[in-house]
């Protein structure tokens, strides 16, 4: 798969090797493979300020964004009536919340133009807060007081960029950039113009995809200043397509889903005599629903259709269905595949393939905006090219001539910074979390510090990782960017800033009083992270949450949402597939949650779970786990070949084919047990390599089944399997070699050797033990529950979970015996678990 980027990756080292000096070998790929450069624009750059205008005068996202929309609005204006903006003063526009009402929010704005009385205005917020029609009495009353009302300049412009951006790459939307600001630079009140720009600007926006860093409010902000200008400017007059198309993108990137599926019907009800729209309909259709049966043919389509495939198909069957789907179009080298892929959860082979390309194919398209970046070497040269505040409508030139930027200088850089610190974070999280190669993640870290450390929003990496350490080392730098600019932080990241760190008293909002209303008003914009931290989202009522799924019902978080409340925190199979039936066909986390519901119904559960094999074979294990659960052997040999048949990931494989393997083993089939043992070790994860000593054991070869736990504990550091394994052994045969080993492993556990206890010995509460922190349907089904304290297993005392896992592996059965303080006493009990596992969170207790 993907021939370009692996061509483009000959030079990088794997990341299950040594790394070596990764980032720069990346880096020198970038450089001297990129592509020439378009034709620089006009240098309209900006000094970059040290603290927000903005956050100077608002302490909430809402007045934020109407501040932001209603402060661009009027530059423009003034722009366009020749007013200096250099004698602009500091609270150019002001704004305060009014209290909200069944009418919706409202907001009172004050414009504090040189040498006029203040301008009063009320922005009344009926629907979604960057609705544009919002906004147009306001651009209105700004037009009279300037003088501007009879002045209009209409559809002079030219161009074509419905069709130009069905190909938005970032050289495209650079030139088309450039031509609109040029064009609005000499006519600003051209109400096409303001159309076009907001189609470029919400285009821009589509191709957003940060993760934890994802941020599409300055792009709407700017956005709904130029559709509000053009209506105002139309004075009731039909608008374009482009500014249909542009009204559109924003109600896309801020999730008003019902009133976009409407927007979607009407200009469908037009493409016939306007063919341009047809590639916006769809793509526009499958970023609304993630439905990627809209477009059947993933071989066709534009560029922009077949991003929004890729994105729906990752949020909808996985990555790896996205990625076979879309093959053809993933060897095109393009920063949106790795962006869009790592934003879900990634198998190890799609990893080490997306994360190499990463940070290449981010310097590569920033190179395209700002070739100062291979002038000079990082970390100067990212500093200088993408440390630039975000400006206005309206900037200065280096010679001081003011003009209009689209896409400015500023919102450039800040859009790479994003999807850079994306990047960085999630190859940092595959380095540490996924491969588990510790030293490669801290090499990795220390070489995009050196190459990155000066941006801006470097700082916020170490947050989204959750890496403590680094977190501590930056928290001045964390601290003092949310000071200056909350209205720079997402709220993904935001969300993960320490508790004890909200000081107010320094200056620092906290996160509850910055996001306050928790959902800008009228939209589901960012609801899936949002749930996560906001308490007036999890807090919802019933009202509340139905009110949210039908103005966004397509919305699997907010759908998700309603049914969990309406149905009491325990929602029934016939409630979620009343609420959710049309998920059930084709959406892949809908599947998981209603099998989850309907386990108990055999027959539904498994036509669901056949469902989920028809793109992620993976899920025939899930299927072969469930029927030996129902002790159904014969249909779960049939489910877990299946896995293998359909071709299963093979990491996945490796970890779930022990059950097959004993299978056959027991039932005289040694050769297809060694076959399936021998895939499952040489994918070399933990469990297959156990998989494969096991099968030594169990076949009488212990010095073959050594050799696989030796192999384990070089490359995993597994503390328990070796000391097992050998225990095993020597309940056997004695061993001198075997028995000199399990004594040095078992004395650095148990200083004084384990030692038998009944449940007679325990007569007052525990001091040391291990405790659940979580339950799970094995746990209780064993007759436990969470907070209950084992203090004994197999007959042995264990304090620690040190000391737990050492005996835990002592044995191959599924069979425990374990002694638990449970309800102020002791009670032996005999429990089953497949290998020996509950499926929860335990941890020391009494230390």
């Amino acid at each position: 798969m993907m021939k370009s980027l692996r061509g483009l990756l000959k030079v990088l080292p794997l990341h299950s090797r040594s790394l070596r000096p990764w980032l720069t070998l990346a880096l020198i790929c970038v450089f001297t493979g990129c592509p020439k450069a378009p034709e620089e624009k006009p240098d309209l750059s900006k000094s970059t300020p040290a603290k927000s205008p903005a956050a100077a005068v608002v302490n909430t996202e809402a007045r934020w964004i109407v501040q932001s929309i209603t402060e661009e609005i009027v530059r423009l204006a003034a722009y366009a009536a020749k007013l200096d903006a250099s004698a602009f003063p500091p609270d150019l526009v002001t704004v305060a919340a009014l209290p909200g009402d069944a009418a919706g929010f409202h907001y009172t704005v004050e414009v504090h133009l040189p040498k006029q009385d203040a301008l009063h205005a009320r922005i009344d917020i009926p629907n979604a807060i960057w609705e544009t029609q919002a906004y147009v009495p306001f651009t209105q009353e700004v037009f009279k007081r300037l003088q501007l009302d009879k002045q209009k300049q209409l559809g002079s412009i030219g161009g074509d960029p419905l069709a130009s951006l069905t190909a938005p790459r970032a050289e495209v939307i650079q030139q088309e950039n450039q031509r609109i600001s040029q064009w609005l630079t000499a006519h600003p009140l051209d109400a096409a113009a303001h159309e076009q720009a907001a189609l470029l600007i919400g285009t821009l926006g589509m191709r957003e995809n940060s993760g934890s860093f994802w941020d599409t409010r300055g792009f709407c902000n700017r956005a709904t200043a130029h559709l509000a200008l053009a209506r105002a400017l139309r004075s009731g007059e039909a608008q374009s397509d482009c500014g249909a198309v542009g009204e559109l993108l924003v109600g896309l990137l801020i999730d008003t889903k019902a009133d976009c599926e409407k927007r979607i019907d009407a200009l469908a009800s037009r493409a016939d005599s306007a063919p341009g729209l047809k590639p916006w309909i769809v793509a526009a259709r499958l970023r609304n629903r993630r439905d990627y049966r809209i477009m059947p043919d993933p071989t066709q389509g534009t560029l922009l259709e077949r991003i929004e495939l890729f994105r729906a198909m990752n949020e909808a069957t996985g990555p790896q269905a996205a990625c076979k789907a879309l093959e053809a179009s993933l060897k095109e080298p393009l920063a949106d595949w790795t962006r869009i892929l790592l934003q879900f959860h990634f198998t190890v082979e799609e990893g080490h393939q997306f994360t190499q390309a990463a940070l290449p194919f981010e310097v590569v398209e920033a190179g395209k905006i700002f070739p100062e970046l291979l002038k000079s070497k990082p970390p100067e040269s990212f500093e200088k090219a993408l440390n630039r505040a975000p400006g206005h409508i309206v900037n200065r030139n280096a010679a001081g001539t003011p003009g209009v930027e689209v896409i400015d200088d500023g919102a450039w850089a800040m859009f790479f910074q994003r999807h850079l610190c994306h990047a960085i974070s999630r190859t940092s999280y595959f380095l540490t979390y996924s491969l588990g190669v510790k030293d490669e993640a801290e090499q990795f870290k220390t070489s995009v510090g050196g190459a990155f450390q000066k941006l801006t929003l470097f700082p916020l990496v170490s947050m989204d990782v959750g890496d403590t350490p680094w977190t501590q080392s930056e928290s001045p730098a964390i601290q003092e960017l949310i000071k200056t600019h909350p209205e720079w932080i997402s709220d993904g990241i935001w969300g993960r800033f320490p508790q004890n760190r909200r000081d107010q008293k320094a200056g620092i909002p906290g996160m509850q009083d910055w996001f306050s209303p928790g959902l800008p008003p009228g939209t589901a914009y960012r609801f899936w992270t949002r749930a996560q931290y906001l308490t007036d989202i999890k807090n919802m009522t019933e009202a509340q949450a139905q009110r949210c799924y039908e103005a966004a019902p397509w919305h699997y978080g907010v759908a998700q949402k309603y049914v969990t409340i309406s149905g009491h925190g325990h929602p029934t199979g016939a409630q979620f597939k009343k609420v959710l039936g049309n998920y059930l066909e084709y959406y892949q986390p809908a599947m998981l949650d209603y099998a989850a519901l309907v386990k108990s119904d055999p027959a539904e559960y498994v036509s669901v779970m056949q469902r989920l094999t028809v793109h992620d074979p993976g899920f025939y294990l899930e299927l072969g786990k469930y029927y030996v659960a129902h002790s159904q052997e014969k249909q779960a040999v049939e489910a877990f070949e299946n896995g293998f048949t359909h071709q299963a990931n093979a990491i996945q494989l490796s970890n779930e084919c022990r059950w097959l393997v004993d299978y056959y083993a027991t039932h005289n089939r040694t050769d297809r047990a060694l076959e399936i043992a021998k895939f499952a070790a040489e994918v070399y994860s933990q469990t297959g390599l156990e998989t494969m000593a096991r099968l030594m054991e169990r076949l009488g070869q212990p010095k073959e089944a050594e050799d696989y736990y030796l192999k384990i504990k070089e490359r995993y550091g597994s503390t328990y399997l070796l000391p097992g394994f050998y225990f095993r052994q020597l309940s056997k045969a004695p061993n001198p070699k075997f028995a000199e080993q399990y004594a040095e492993m078992e004395g650095k556990v148990f200083p004084n050797k384990p030692h038998a206890v009944a449940v007679s010995d325990f007569t007052s509460p525990p001091a040391k033990g291990v405790e659940f922190t979580t339950s799970s349907e094995l746990l209780e089904r064993a007759g436990m529950k969470a907070s209950d304290i084992i203090v004994a297993l197999d007959g042995n005392r264990v304090e620690n979970m040190n000391q737990y896992n050492f005996i835990l592996r002592r044995s191959i059965s599924d069979q425990l015996d374990l002694i638990v303080y449970s309800g102020g006493k002791y009670r032996a009990i005999h429990a089953t678990a497949p290998e020996r596992r509950f499926g929860i969170i335990m941890k020391d207790y009494g230390h």
